[in-house]
C-alpha cells in the first residue's frame, strides 16, 4: 500500500516490539462513565494456535460528551453469545467504567442480557444508522433521496412524540408503497427510540455520530447506470 518492501520477518519483529505498549494500551484506566458506547462485532480469519479458523471480533467504541471518540477495546473468540458479550462487559466494568447511559447495538446474540446483567441502568438502541439502512433498501431509487430526507426528520425529532408523529406522516404519505417500512419501525419502536429520552446534548452527539455512519451512496445506490 504504502509501496515499501519489507521482509518478512519485519512484521512480526515489529509487532513483538510494541507488544508492551498494546498491553499497557489495553490494560489501561477507562473513565468513570460513558454517555454512548457502541458495540459491534465482525468475524475474520485469525490465527490460534497453529490454526486458521473463524473468530468473533467485538469492537466497543464510546462516544464521550464533546463528541470524543475512544476505542474501549477489541476481544475476538470462537464465538459470539452471551457469555462472551458479559466477559466483555465485566472487562470493561473491571477497567473502571461504572456507568453507561445508552449502548448502541444491533439485536447480537446474548447483548442485550449481557447488557441488563452488568449495567442493569443503561439503555439499550438499536442503531439507527442500521435501521435506515434497511428502510432504504426497500425504497426505488426515484423516491430514495426524498425517502432519507423524511426518516432523517423522525430520527432528528426532539421527543418521542415528535417522533411517532413524523413516523405517522411518512406512513400516510408512503405507506402504500412500502408498508413494511412503516411496520419495521413500528416493531422496533422501544428500541430504536431510547435516545429521545436523554438529555438534549446526549441527544444530538448520538445523531451526529450515525449521520456519519450512514453515506450519501444510500439514496444513489440503485440509480440506473449510464
Amino acid at each position: 500500500m504504502h509501496k515499501v518492501e519489507v521482509s518478512p520477518m519485519l512484521i512480526p519483529s515489529a509487532a513483538e516490539a510494541a507488544a508492551e505498549e498494546v498491553e499497557q494500551r489495553q490494560a489501561r484506566p477507562l473513565e468513570r462513565a460513558y454517555p454512548i458506547v457502541h458495540f459491534d462485532a465482525t468475524v475474520a480469519k485469525a490465527r490460534s494456535e497453529g490454526e486458521v479458523s473463524n473468530r468473533a471480533v467485538c469492537l466497543a467504541l464510546a462516544i464521550a460528551m464533546e463528541g470524543r471518540r475512544e476505542a474501549l477495546g477489541m476481544r475476538s473468540s470462537r464465538s459470539e453469545g452471551s457469555k462472551f458479550w458479559l466477559n466483555v462487559l465485566t472487562e470493561l466494568k473491571g477497567r473502571g467504567v461504572s456507568g453507561i447511559l445508552v449502548c448502541c447495538v444491533d439485536g447480537l446474540s446474548g447483548l442485550s442480557e449481557a447488557i441488563e446483567t452488568v449495567y442493569p441502568k443503561a439503555k439499550a438502541q438499536l442503531r439507527i444508522a442500521r435501521m435506515l439502512r434497511n428502510s432504504l433498501k426497500r425504497v426505488s431509487w426515484k423516491e430514495k433521496r426524498q425517502a432519507a430526507s423524511e426518516l432523517r426528520s423522525l430520527c432528528k425529532a426532539p421527543a418521542a412524540e415528535a417522533a411517532k408523529l413524523a413516523l405517522d406522516q411518512f406512513r400516510s404519505k408512503r405507506g402504500e408503497r412500502f408498508p413494511a417500512i412503516g411496520r419495521s419501525w413500528e416493531a422496533h419502536w422501544e428500541s430504536a427510540t431510547p435516545f429521545l429520552d436523554c438529555p438534549e446534548d446526549i441527544g444530538k452527539v448520538h445523531m451526529r455520530r450515525q449521520r456519519r455512519r450512514v453515506p450519501q451512496q444510500l439514496v444513489q445506490e440503485d440509480q440506473p447506470q449510464p
